[in-house]
């Protein structure tokens, strides 16, 4: 099966401080992957890599994806009381 989304050893800082460190990952078409981690520690900026117009400070990012690919920035909620944001990156077949 081929991988429609390939980042090998990307690396992104901003300013000084390193977001992501020689991360890499290949994604199939039909995989559903999550990213988890403490606020700061780069989901958004491993998601907002691929789609552009950022490039990573080290490594490569493929897509393969005749559609394109796209990202959904985070939506912070209104309400006080929630605590919830979602980020979305769609790759189109």
């Amino acid at each position: 099966m081929t991988t429609q989304l390939s980042l090998p050893g990307v690396a992104k800082s901003y300013a000084d401080q390193p977001v992501l460190d020689t991360v890499s990952a290949s994604i199939r078409p039909g995989e559903r992957v999550g990213i988890v981690g403490e606020n700061g520690a780069g989901k958004s900026t491993l998601l907002r890599l691929p789609a552009g117009p950022a490039r990573p400070d080290a490594g490569t990012i493929t897509v393969s994806a005749e559609g394109g690919i796209g990202h959904l920035a985070p939506r912070q909620h209104r309400h006080a009381s929630a605590t919830c944001a979602s980020t979305s990156v769609s790759i189109r077949p």
